[in-house]
């Protein structure tokens, strides 16, 4: 089972890369996490540039997302928002598709723990069809890394394990 998984931060050293790390750490027997290079490396949307075939790396992008069998978004929460290179990561596949149907497991780590970008993220992926199976805010992540920036607290890596488990199960029950 192969899950792609975005960062919402383009900064490499951001506690959201670090939960994306860390899931890699806790994965789930069967399952495979990989990493989509960049989301600052798609274009700004414009329905203009929306053309067939699309921008190589537009087609790149909505082609890993639709040979995934699920998605794993970590993202910071930016004035109670998703970053807008996220939102443009989305915008991208609402007239394409590669969503619709696909679980996907949101989390967000930052000193609040992201509840209002959980909520605004979980409701535009339901309104692109995608099905959000689990969620999970990271609050006080500052003092559950190490000097590395890695995630070492353990019951945030159980929460995280726990959020990969409902992603698989949902993969499973797909129909």
């Amino acid at each position: 089972m192969r899950v792609l998984t975005l960062c919402g931060s383009l900064q490499e050293s951001s506690s959201n890369a670090a939960l994306l790390r860390a899931a890699v750490s806790v994965v789930p027997d069967g399952m495979e996490l990989v990493r989509y290079p960049s989301i600052g490396d798609l274009p700004h949307f414009n329905p203009d540039r929306d053309t067939e075939p699309p921008e190589p790396v537009v087609g790149d992008y909505r082609a890993q997302l639709a040979a995934a069998d699920g998605l794993l978004i970590a993202t910071p929460e930016y004035a109670h928002e998703m970053p807008g290179v996220l939102k443009n990561a989305l915008d991208w596949v609402v007239g394409s598709g590669e969503l619709i149907d696909t679980p996907v497991a949101i989390m967000s780590a930052g000193g609040g723990g992201g509840e209002f970008v959980l909520t605004i993220l979980g409701t535009t992926l339901e309104v692109m069809s995608a099905r959000v199976v689990a969620t999970l805010g990271v609050g006080g992540v500052n003092n559950k890394r190490d000097a590395h920036g890695d995630i070492v607290d353990t019951e945030t890596l159980e929460k995280i394990a726990a959020a990969l488990l409902r992603l698989r199960d949902a993969i499973n029950d797909a129909p």
